[in-house]
């Protein structure tokens, strides 16, 4: 079902259509959810949590610089 609106999704997009691709995005995100929430894909959330744990993120302050 997910894949399904996501598909739509794109399709409103090419096709310019800005209302029929909100409402499609956000009829993707609510099937992506009530897939995660139900438990299936358990192998897909171990892993992306095996992914998110290797992620470091960028350092974003400048190093300071000595003369």
């Amino acid at each position: 079902m997910s894949i399904a609106s996501l598909l739509f999704t794109l399709s409103g997009v090419l096709a310019s259509s800005t209302g029929y691709a909100s409402y499609a995005a956000g009829n993707t995100a609510f099937a992506g959810w009530l897939w995660w929430e139900s438990g299936g894909g358990d192998d897909t959330k171990r892993r992306l949590r095996r992914w998110a744990g290797r992620f470091q993120g960028a350092r974003c302050t400048a190093r300071e610089v000595t003369s």
